[in-house]
């Protein structure tokens, strides 16, 4: 099971506290959190980088996550980022796709970690299409 977080059209200030207080509606005692950033449809979010205390804020009250997708355009890449970093630190894996690849997302959020990593030919899977942060 995985939860959408998505946001359209104009945008308030980034901000990473507001985003852990959204992730919190989907906060369950069972696991850590599969979540779809869904912001292909943003037109308008100026960015502003987090404080030392939005950090801490974030550290205190997001949920934590397993997986996170991100499907987004390319002007918000400096968003995912800070994000992903964050998630990261708590061991979630963290992608990002294109609009157009929004189905590959899906996918990769649904996997088994085990069989997400190395198909049997050890090759990497679906690493041409997306984009690491």
């Amino acid at each position: 099971m995985y939860f959408v977080l998505r946001l359209q059209d104009d945008q308030p200030k980034f901000n990473i506290v507001a985003v852990a207080s959204e992730l919190g509606h989907f906060q369950t005692r069972d696991a850590a959190l599969r979540v779809l950033f869904d912001w292909s449809q943003v037109q308008n979010w100026p960015f502003e980088a987090p404080t030392a205390a939005s950090i801490r804020a974030w550290n205190n009250t997001a949920p934590l996550i397993a997986r996170a997708a991100f499907v987004h355009c390319p002007k918000w890449n400096r968003h995912v980022a800070i994000l992903a970093a964050l998630m990261r630190v708590g061991n979630a894996q963290v992608r990002s796709f294109h609009p157009p690849d929004y189905d590959k997302a899906i996918i990769w959020l649904k996997q088994d970690p085990l069989t997400l990593a190395f198909d049997g030919n050890m090759q990497r899977r679906d690493q041409e299409d997306d984009i690491d942060i």
